[in-house]
């Protein structure tokens, strides 16, 4: 097995394209051998982004959601999803 590789997603508003990024995300992650998290990170979001990344934890181990109590950025978002992350590969969009 591969080592375990964290890509961290950073969301703010994003509700209504979520279901496809992470439609096509967990596609691309299904190759043989793949030892993955996706660590979304909600950057205070006021729209149902929290419900669907919530509604991908459910069905998905492999998924964590962090919510930051409002919007503080880009960067303060990253952070916390690569603190939180546990590979030691580590990407974030």
């Amino acid at each position: 097995m591969l080592e375990l590789l964290s890509v961290v997603v950073r969301a703010f508003n994003e509700a209504c394209v979520l279901p496809e990024f992470h439609r096509r995300m967990t596609e691309a992650m299904q190759a043989p051998d793949l030892n993955y998290e996706i660590i979304y990170v909600d950057d205070g979001s006021t729209d149902e982004t929290v419900a669907v990344l919530n509604n991908f934890r459910e069905r998905d181990e492999s998924i964590a959601v962090i919510e930051l109590s409002r919007y503080f950025g880009r960067e303060v978002a990253i952070s916390a999803g690569l603190d939180h992350s546990q590979g030691r590969i580590q990407l974030a969009y």
